[in-house]
């Protein structure tokens, strides 16, 4: 191999290595990319010996659990199914069933979930993690270079997107992460395009805009292919003066064929999620009002974790997040950071290091560049949007963009800004070879140095600062100031200002250390060679130490370990049939809560309860009849009041057992102390029905209204009485009423149940939640499916021996497969296409 071609090479084996080195201590063996380990939580804490609890608690980042609580056993789920040769399209286990696939998030056909086939899940989502962020940077690496950067710029503005605060921060969360990775290629395949007319790099735009699509998290791809969109208007002048109007347009055309292609060909996850979510029968609801975006939006003094997180004592951080005292709140307040209405830690996306804002302030002549100023207006529009601002209010109105946290929008922040730091550098690096040395950014970063030691100077003895903290406790807790110390105690505010000196002072070592790499760099002795890798290696090892900090690698050891709890209830559901558990007066998640919602699905346990990112409304809609405000947006809060275990409905939903810590007084007569396993309470609920029975008093109804109302009868008896949406005679069921009922279930698969039933005929009552796709056979013919008691499938029978089988069979799946098929076509046909449309 020759040195020219060589050249093209050392970026991207210098990507790798920077991808190795920040993903080490997840890639080690027996380590994986998983913020919590179950040791962490009960039951397994109480199983776990003290050595591991320890390493649990030492290594856990709570702020980063959904990836346990809420997406593993989704991911396990999918895996099982495929094994299977099945389409995980059905999960039973959480809130009475949802459509798997159309949640979202197990990103059931994302490009790497592969992995999770052909390697065991842990070891999958650490390479899943590694090469996402090997694809982010080197098609932000060829995007650079098509845009016209050098190889240095290049590298330089690669390694600060796909090592930066935003893949760091969501590396675990693979559907966001997933969807980051691609949008480069996008990009790559786009520009690439529009510069040399060839179609075949269409093919790179469509699978990037795919790709995104189908890692689960829409809105970030939703935001990526806005900005193609103002990317290719951006470029149509010069478009049209170089080729000609005809030309131009038609690029452009292709250019949106080739989107539309990648949109074909995430169908497989996008069709059904768009089906479930406008279909009416899911919790999602199109939003009237821009309020609850607003309640989301970021405060701008947020932003300024931009220049080091730690500066302010991150709550993102893990030895931060679980401090009492934490001062990141007590600086800027609680509105910057979170509160019930406004979610956290986004901020941190646009971390890039301190040499990256020391580049950009330093080289603010960049911006006359036309390339530069259009991304720095990408980025502040990023930021604007994010914020309570008229550019956010305008998002609201576009498609596709009313769907989620403002605050994502700073993906598109830290993407732009990643940008205009490699033109900077660029920039900074023909100046070197000119000779003519720029001290811009080694000047920013000596100031912003002088700035931090200075304040930790005044920080560490600062009476000042002391009441400006008790000041600000005492307004969050809504108490008097003088009372703020003794709640804290003294020695927490001289820790409080002590951590802040400590952290400002840690920031001036980082600035003091980027002006020496510019000052060396700037060095004419300095060979060409370390003026670019200086520079980027420190910008990877600034990044290294980040991404360590809040990806810390999870030691898998004892994951899901047996325990006695998670046993008994196997047992239970052996012997009784399948059921499903609640909780009662729980914490629901969190070290404290007996059993935390979702897990129970790692046995095989099916859970009243659960978090999914969209669930089914009927079923929130009888939860709620049960004991309002325990629903949400994702998910269902354990019952709190006593007179909830009194419900029928309760005994509908087959909630065989209540977990809880404690027995209350004055239980229900139908609620009786079954058993105490590892210090939880099982409460056997006598008068729980089964997975399915037969009843034979019907009341029909016109429609799911008059359902809702007559469920909320108080005379209304699920036992005794079923509530039928539909036309049905109930004597032409010839029912017998002096024969006994009788039904056994068995589960072939999440998405197939077959029921034997002997009764004297009536309605077939399956408690799991009815919904398109859902269809029954009596003894091998069809049969017609009804809502009974307004969530769940009824089935009409005559008296006799009867196999009843239901199937779950989603189309809007296999209609997504086929028009993927279509997409991966038109993106054959782009590649394989030598032609030009210059």
């Amino acid at each position: 191999m020759n040195t020219h071609r060589l050249k093209h090479w050392i970026p991207l084996v210098v990507l790798a290595a920077g991808t190795f080195a920040v993903c080490l201590p997840c890639l080690r063996p027996g380590r994986s990319l998983f913020a919590c380990h179950t040791d962490f939580y009960e039951p397994w804490a109480g199983q776990a010996d003290d050595a591991a609890r320890e390493r649990a608690n030492d290594r856990c980042n709570i702020l980063l659990s959904d990836k346990l609580l809420v997406f593993h056993p989704e991911v396990l789920l999918s895996r099982d199914e495929f094994e299977h040769d099945r389409i995980p399209a059905w999960n039973p286990y959480v809130l009475g069933g949802v459509p798997h696939i159309a949640c979202g998030t197990p990103a059931a056909f994302a490009p790497l979930s592969i992995l999770g086939l052909v390697l065991d899940p842990f070891t999958a989502y650490s390479a899943a993690g590694a090469l996402h962020l090997l694809a982010a940077g080197i098609f932000f690496y060829l995007f650079l270079r098509t845009v016209g950067l050098s190889r240095a710029g290049g590298l330089f503005g690669a390694a600060a997107f796909a090592f930066g605060g935003w893949m760091a921060a969501r590396l675990e969360y693979y559907q966001i992460a997933g969807a980051a990775a691609w949008v480069p290629m996008a990009l790559f395949g786009m520009e690439a395009y529009l510069n040399t007319g060839r179609k075949r790099y269409l093919a790179f735009l469509s699978l990037g805009v795919g790709f995104s699509l189908l890692s689960g998290f829409v809105q970030l791809s939703v935001e990526a292919l806005y900005l193609i969109a103002a990317f290719v208007l951006a470029r149509l002048p010069g478009l049209t003066r170089e080729r000609g109007p005809a030309r131009a347009m038609k690029q452009v055309l292709l250019t949106a064929l080739a989107c539309g292609a990648g949109i074909l060909i995430s169908a497989p996850q996008t069709l059904p999620s768009a089906f479930f979510a406008l279909s009416g029968a899911s919790t999602r609801v199109l939003l009237d009002s821009i309020d609850p975006i607003r309640m989301r939006a970021l405060d701008p003094g947020a932003l300024a974790s931009f220049f080091l997180p730690s500066v302010l004592g991150h709550p993102y951080l893990p030895e931060y997040a679980v401090s009492p005292m934490n001062p990141c709140r007590t600086l800027l307040g609680e509105a910057c950071f979170g509160n019930e209405s406004q979610s956290n830690f986004f901020e941190v996306t646009t971390y890039m290091g301190i040499l990256v804002p020391c580049l950009i302030l330093g080289m603010v002549g960049v911006l006359r560049e036309r390339k530069a100023l259009f991304f720095l207006i990408v980025a502040v529009l990023g930021v604007l949007a994010a914020c309570d601002t008229p550019v956010m209010s305008m998002s609201f109105h576009l498609p596709g963009l009313d769907i989620g946290d403002p605050k994502r929008f700073l993906f598109i922040t830290a993407l732009a800004l990643s940008c205009v730091a490699a033109l900077a550098f660029d920039r900074f690096q023909r100046n070197l070879e000119k000779r003519r040395f720029f001290s811009g950014p080694a000047i920013a970063a000596a100031v912003l140095a002088a700035a931090a030691f200075t304040l930790a100077a005044w920080a560490g003895g600062s009476t000042v600062l002391r009441e400006y903290i008790v000041d600000a406790l005492a307004g969050d807790h809504n108490v008097q100031a003088g009372r703020v110390t003794g709640f804290i105690g003294e020695n927490s505010l001289q820790d409080a200002t002590a951590h802040i000196a400590s952290c400002l002072l840690t920031m001036g070592v980082s600035c003091l250390a980027a002006c020496l790499v510019l000052l060396v760099t700037g060095l004419q002795k300095t060979p060409p060679g370390m003026r670019t890798a200086l520079p980027v290696l420190f910008v990877i090892t600034e990044m290294c130490l980040f991404c360590h900090g809040i990806n810390r690698g999870q030691v898998m050891e004892g994951f899901n370990r047996p325990t006695p709890l998670a046993q008994r209830l196997c047992e239970l559901d052996d012997a009784e049939g399948p059921f499903r558990i609640a909780r009662f007066r729980d914490a629901d998640v969190g070290p404290e809560a007996v059993f935390p919602t979702k897990l129970p699905m790692l046995s095989g346990i099916d859970d009243v309860q659960g978090y999914v990112a969209i669930y089914m409304k009927r079923y929130k809609e009888l939860i709620d009849t049960i004991e309002p405000d325990l629903t949400q947006a994702v998910g269902i809060r354990s019952f709190k009041k006593l007179s909830s275990l009194e419900s029928p409905l309760l005994d509908l939903l087959g909630a065989r057992y209540l977990l809880t810590r404690e027995v209350p007084d004055n239980l229900p007569e139908k609620i009786r102390v079954a058993d105490t396993v590892d210090g939880v309470v099982l409460l056997e609920n006598m008068c729980a029905l089964p997975r399915a029975f037969v009843v034979q008093k019907v009341l029909c109804v016109k429609d799911k209204d008059a359902s809702l109302a007559a469920l909320k009868d108080p005379d209304f008896d699920p036992c005794d009485e079923v509530i039928v949406e539909g036309e049905l005679d109930p004597p032409a069921l010839n029912m017998d009423h002096t024969m006994p009922s009788e039904t056994k279930v068995f589960r072939e698969s999440p998405s197939t149940l077959t029921i034997e039933v002997s009764s004297g005929g009536g309605i077939l009552v399956l408690t799991g939640n009815n919904h398109t796709g859902w269809s029954a056979e009596v003894d091998g013919k069809a049969a017609p499916l009804f809502y009974a008691d307004h969530a769940f499938c009824g089935v009409p029978l005559s008296p006799g021996k009867h196999t009843v089988i239901f199937r779950y069979e989603s189309t809007p799946v296999f209609a997504g497969l086929s028009v993927g098929l279509a997409g991966i076509l038109l993106t054959l046909f782009f590649l394989l296409n030598k032609k030009s449309s210059q």
